[in-house]
């Protein structure tokens, strides 16, 4: 007979190696971001004795830079005197040849003959004083000229080397524009320092997480082994009060059945009876130690078939607790026989010991028909559970945190009503009386047990008759029925134990794949800032770029200039000199 959960249990099985393979995953997960912490620790060390590096040449650039902006300012201060300079010698070369050129006028004009003929007789020492003032002129000109051309020559050399302190500035800016690049790379290594610190924290943060959740898991479980190992205790202790309370109640109902049945002499009873009228004196006392004798044989015919009751009592108890036991394994998830054949093998084994003891305890076949019911409604019962692990098995994946309030509630319910004992029927329509024993919080003691079967024997004394085996009977099936019932609960408290661990398991998993989830968001939130820093480093190198055309062709444009003032000076100074040739 195959077991209805078989494929719930196969899906058990695949789920738990699934989960195995999932912590083992994240096992590998935690080393690998481990193994990426300390990667990221040592590229930021690297990366901190580069930003050293780095600004330690920035630092030097800056000073050299400023050295060099102040020959430059001085070169630019030079250069503009010397141009002033420039300028006040052309403005005196341009008078001198004003000059000049006044006195050859005046020359030519003295120099006529019609002039010279109708003058005065004292013209020619004017004559004279004027060639003498024409020659010191032309001898100050040419002086002015060698002038002219010694500044023209310094202000060749002055250009020469404005030229090259324009190429020292082209120079100096390259090295500032280094500079500034030197100090975006430096940003640019100081934000990827302060995100990989704060990737480091975050990877930092999902380990203590994920730490605490295997604890906090680990805990769940111990608590829940203990309160498993709470109620079996509590059972057994259970158990071991029914027995002894069996025992004694089988001493007592054996003094009673002694004391009511045979009676014994020396307790207020004479040893010998009164003789009947009519009836001899010695018949009278023959028949009474026959009647004693019959009275003992009896006793002990009934001490005998109450051995063998018990014996035939402990064998059923004793496959109902393994089948119990079964229905736990295999709620468990652990190997072994199907419940219903566990079931029918009790039926067998209660049958068997039933009919062993029928010939001499005198059990009818309605006996034999009560307890094969008896087995039937067991086996529903374990059938029923079943079919509520199979269902339990398949609602696994679907409980939410409200399953977990759900099952507080019932544990706070199980606990309220831990302790209570039940003896007899479900309800008034078996014929039976159903009295508690204990409740949440009451003591279960011997007496107690023993006073509540004085009153369900009691309160059967109507059905059941004097009729000792009847009672004694009664009895034991109470204490059967109440230990097969003890297995049931002990059984659904492991189910609902192994319940509760499969919620725990799933909300684990849930909250792994969560936090999981978190880190991948995290991963994409760090590349999204990487990409939006890398676009601006482009658009600042589009920038510095666009700037530096610019300032190129701004340079070209200067230069362009310069070569055109020193075009203009020269065609003036051949000018000047063809005119100097021009006087001579």
């Amino acid at each position: 007979m195959s077991f209805p959960g078989a494929d719930a249990d196969t899906f058990a099985v695949q789920e738990l190696q699934r989960l195995r393979d999932e912590a083992k995953e994240l096992e590998t997960r935690l080393s690998a971001g481990r193994a990426e912490i300390q990667t990221l620790k040592v590229e930021l060390h690297r990366r901190g004795k580069a930003l050293t590096v780095v600004e330690e040449k920035l630092a030097g650039s800056q000073s050299k830079i400023l050295s060099l902006e102040a020959e430059v300012k001085s070169a630019k201060a030079t250069s503009t005197q010397a141009q002033a300079e420039l300028a006040a010698a052309r403005a005196e070369v341009r008078a001198a040849n004003a000059e000049a050129d006044r006195l050859n006028g005046l020359l030519v004009a003295r120099s006529q003959p019609s002039a010279a003929s109708s003058g005065p007789p004292g013209g020619e020492g004017a004559v004279q004083r004027l060639q003498s003032a024409l020659d010191a002129s032309r001898a100050e000109t040419g002086q002015l000229r060698a002038e002219l051309a010694a500044s023209q020559a310094a202000l060749g050399a002055r250009d020469r080397k404005l030229a090259a302190q324009v190429q020292e500035l082209v120079r100096l800016e390259e090295l500032q524009l280094r500079v500034r690049q030197l100090e975006n790379d430096k940003a640019t290594l100081r934000r990827e320092h302060l995100a990989a610190a704060e990737e480091v924290g975050t990877l930092q943060r999902l380990l203590r997480l994920q730490e605490d959740g295997v604890e906090e898991s680990l805990a769940t479980a111990a608590r829940r082994q203990g309160e498993t190992a709470q109620q079996t205790a509590y059972l057994q202790a259970v158990r071991a009060e029914l027995d002894a309370t069996k025992r004694a109640l089988e001493e007592a109902r054996g003094r009673a059945l002694e004391a009511k049945i045979g009676g014994s002499p020396g307790k207020g009873r004479p040893a010998a009876v009164p003789a009947l009228p009519g009836v001899s004196q010695a018949a009278h006392d023959a028949t009474i130690s026959q009647m004693r004798a019959d009275m003992r044989q009896l006793q002990a015919a009934l001490a005998e078939k109450s051995e063998l009751l018990d014996r035939a009592t402990e064998a059923a108890a004793a496959a109902a607790e393994r089948a119990a036991s079964a229905v736990a394994a295999q709620g468990a998830g652990a190997d072994g026989p199907a419940p219903r054949e566990l079931c029918a093998a009790l039926e067998r084994s209660v049958q068997q010991a039933l009919e062993a003891v029928a010939p001499e305890t005198g059990v009818t076949a309605e006996v034999l028909a009560a307890a094969k019911a008896r087995t039937a409604e067991l086996q529903r019962q374990v059938d029923e559970l079943s079919a509520a692990l199979v269902a339990a098995q398949r609602e696994a994946d679907q409980r939410t945190q409200a399953a977990i309030e759900a099952a507080t509630a019932r544990q706070r319910n199980a606990a309220a009503a831990r302790g209570s004992l039940w003896l007899g029927g479900k309800g008034a329509s078996d014929g039976r009386v159903a009295v508690s024993l204990g409740g949440a919080g009451a003591a279960l003691t011997p007496d107690r047990l023993a006073d509540v079967l004085e009153r369900l024997l009691a309160a059967r004394a109507g059905q059941l008759g004097a009729d000792p085996r009847a009672v004694h009977e009664e009895a034991a099936r109470l204490l059967t029925a109440e230990l097969a019932r003890l297995g049931q609960e002990l059984v659904a408290g492991s189910a609902d134990a192994e319940r509760l661990r499969g919620e725990v398991k799933a909300l684990e998993s849930a909250r792994l794949s969560a936090r999981a989830t978190a880190a991948r968001l995290d991963e994409l939130n760090a590349m999204s800032m990487k990409v939006g820093a890398l676009q601006l480093e482009v658009n600042e190198l589009v920038g510095r770029e666009a700037v530096l055309l610019a300032e190129i062709r701004r340079l070209q444009k200067k230069r362009s200039i310069r070569h055109r003032l020193g075009r203009v000076l020269g065609l003036q100074s051949k000018a000047a000199d063809g005119d100097g040739n021009i006087g001579g």
